[in-house]
């Protein structure tokens, strides 16, 4: 199969690979082989609201726009000199932060039956971004996803090395089930590798835990050879109910400082841990709650058989003394946070190295139906062309693997990735299942350039903004978005590329557009998200976790509940936090217009233009609030309407502020304002 074989080495041609001239004469070659008729280029005002889309997921403004297009007008090459621009923002990093925690199905909830808060997720969230924003390579951001604890080491500073630990917090994401601490683990390590093979390979080996892949070449003994590297690490747990003291179960997370500060630490939580289990003895002869909880738990060793009836009513007493603890041994609890550090040692939700051991193969993937022990390892059959390093008896293998994924014979890889930054510059992946390379994935549609991409993109020193570069300055990415009837009717999909891409902005992208329109965003850095205190979590299969946080940052910020999805990133196709999205569906629906009709959130994104309208002078406010809201000037049919309306609304009872909102709103909710051409 094509995704299996080396790269090809690019077509013969009097034009540098290297050069973007070079995709589109490949391009176009196609287009003409497939009779095809290429759409001319789309006016500049067209291309640098989709280019700060692309980079920002955000609207230039008005002012803005119309200065780059004027630059433009005299001087094509200003296109390079924007990219550049758009590129070094923070808001790059934002952008291309999202499409990566899609892939990595990035949550701040744990998914196990109560859905516990994983405050330190956050963490990982950020590492993203900046590795993004730092074009940091990628096979460095591969391998410290995998294994950052055990490269920490060697990196040049504490800063990257507090980075690479956090990093793994990839794997610590892994979806959890169950009630109690490591329950059901096989299908968290089910989830690790589903999530892995789909986000660095594209494959989906999840076929290949209960018998040998029906079409692609992973054996059931490949699956349990990875199994046994990712067995042989420790992922932290965020909870469990069944622990109603202290932590409520939180263990194994990684302390992000050095190990003599943890030592003194750990001796201090030990000392407070002995301190309030002599005041919790105290109480529980003296107070009220401890002889309540007393003579349950005496009833129940009188009579073991009782246990069950009075099992709700001994966790109903033990809660309520717990509460009273509390509220007596405030210096403990503030001490103890955070899974037995004080505030001042920072965790992450990261893993580290387990207990090293091999793994047994599960026939029909039932860990009760035991096979042969699989000596740890990778894909035999890409391992032959890509030898992996020798996995010692102590090493879990993470860092072999990781080196043996983004070595540059490795024939997926590069070709995931680059396929990828296609995906997210024209709609489409060359190959059209992103994240299926497989024998069911999709054929590449150019796939000489695809090679020749993932070629260029290891030779740039695995930059993806290299990769921006050379896509973004083609003809084929500037081509206008206006259809064409006989193109239509042979390729209506445009999988070759004969126009630009037209699409409904994403999720992120239409909350962070209404956010600009109200001049509502913040664009600073949020803090935490505000999760109740640790210590009053009291989450269960019945009661679990349930929050949706708003707030005026970008949406790349916004906490992601697995159990409970955020409505409104729900009704606008947002990413599913419980597995690996390889590129988002676009509904039409009749709820997402809904929103815009009666939601409260729009109520308050029109006010807020309404007022900023009315800041401006009379005569100008119509023309204003089109150019700050689409970026462009008003058109007369427009102006006679929205004057009509104005005039209509005008002999009713509104205030003006009501008026002009009422206008706002139907700006907002208008088809132009969730499009993008």
């Amino acid at each position: 199969h094509w995704s299996f074989t080396p790269l090809t080495a690019a077509p013969s041609s009097s034009i540098d690979p290297s050069d973007h001239r070079w995709i589109d004469e490949q391009i176009n070659e196609t287009l003409a082989s497939q009779q095809l008729t290429a759409n001319p280029r789309a006016d500049w005002d067209t291309l640098v609201r989709r280019l700060y889309f692309t980079l920002h997921g955000l609207p230039p403004t008005y002012e803005d726009l119309q200065a780059a297009t004027r630059r433009l007008e005299s001087d094509p090459d200003y296109w390079s000199v924007l990219i550049e621009q758009l590129l070094d923002s923070p808001r790059y990093g934002e952008k291309f932060g999202r499409h990566w925690m899609d892939v990595v199905r990035y949550a701040d909830t744990a998914g196990d039956n109560a859905d516990f808060p994983i405050p330190e997720a956050g963490l990982y969230r950020d590492y993203i971004i900046k590795s993004i924003q730092d074009d940091k390579p990628y096979d460095q951001f591969v391998r410290e996803q995998l294994a950052g604890d055990l490269i920490a080491g060697d990196l040049p500073d504490a800063t990257a090395a507090r980075d690479a630990l956090i990093a793994t917090t990839f794997l610590g994401l892994s979806r959890r089930y169950g009630t109690g601490p490591y329950e059901l683990w096989h299908l968290t390590l089910e989830d690790t590798l589903d999530t892995f093979g789909q986000a660095f390979m594209g494959l989906t080996l999840r076929c290949a835990r209960c018998h040998d892949h029906k079409y692609d070449p992973v054996t059931d003994e490949d699956y349990y050879a990875l199994y046994g590297i990712f067995n042989s690490t420790r992922f932290p747990w965020a909870g469990a109910e069944e622990f109603t003291t202290r932590d409520y179960g939180r263990r194994n997370m990684v302390p992000l400082t050095d190990a003599a500060s943890v030592a003194a630490d750990r001796q201090r939580y030990m000392e407070l841990q002995s301190e309030r289990e002599a005041l919790a003895e105290t109480m529980k002869k003296t107070h009220p709650a401890g002889l309540e909880l007393a003579k349950i738990e005496a009833k129940k060793a009188h009579d073991p058989a009782a246990e069950r009836e009075l099992q709700r009513e001994l966790r109903l007493a033990r809660r309520k003394f717990e509460k009273v603890t509390k509220l007596a041994a405030e210096d403990y609890y503030r001490s103890y946070k955070r899974g037995g550090f004080t505030e001042a040692i920072p965790l992450a939700y990261a893993v580290s190295e387990g207990e090293v051991r091999n793994s047994r193969l599960q026939r029909s993937g039932e860990p009760k139906n035991a096979g042969p022990v699989i000596k740890r390892g990778v894909i035999s059959s890409i391992e032959r062309h890509v030898p992996l390093e020798e996995i010692t008896h102590n090493e879990s293998g993470r860092l072999q693997l990781a080196n043996w994924l983004v070595h540059p014979d490795h024939p997926l890889t590069a070709r995931v990735m680059v396929n990828r930054i296609w995906q997210y510059h024209f709609g489409n992946g060359l190959v059209a299942s992103e994240s299926n390379f497989g024998l069911r994935g999709e054929a590449p549609s150019h796939p000489a350039l695809l090679d020749e991409l993932a070629r260029q993109f290891i030779a740039k020193g695995w930059s993806q903004k290299a990769m921006h570069r050379l896509i973004l300055n083609t003809e084929a990415w500037k081509r206008s978005s206006t259809d064409h009837e006989g193109n239509l009717e042979s390729d209506p999909e445009n999988r070759y590329l004969w126009r630009g891409e037209r699409r409904r902005l994403t999720a992120e992208e239409i909350r962070d557009r209404l956010l600009v329109a109200a001049n509502l965003i913040d664009f600073s850095h949020p803090e935490s998200h505000p999760f109740p205190e640790i210590l009053d979590w009291e989450y269960t299969q019945h009661y679990p976790f349930e929050a949706s946080y708003d707030n005026n940052h970008r949406s790349v910020y916004l906490m992601q509940s697995r159990m409970v999805a955020n409505p409104y990133l729900a009704l606008f196709d947002g990413a599913d936090p419980n597995t690996s999205t390889e590129s988002r569906n676009s509904s039409t629906v009749a709820a997402q217009a809904l929103f815009f009709m009666n939601s409260d959130k729009l109520q308050r994104y029109s006010q807020a233009l309404a007022k900023e309208a009315l800041r401006q002078p009379e005569g100008s406010r119509l023309g204003w609030i089109v150019r700050h809201v689409h970026q462009r000037k008003i058109r007369p049919e427009e102006d006679a309407t929205f004057t009509q309306f104005l005039r209509d609304a005008g002999k009713t009872n509104q205030t003006e502020t009501g008026i002009w909102t009422s206008l706002s709103r139907a700006i907002l909710s208008s088809n132009e304002f969730v499009t993008l051409n």
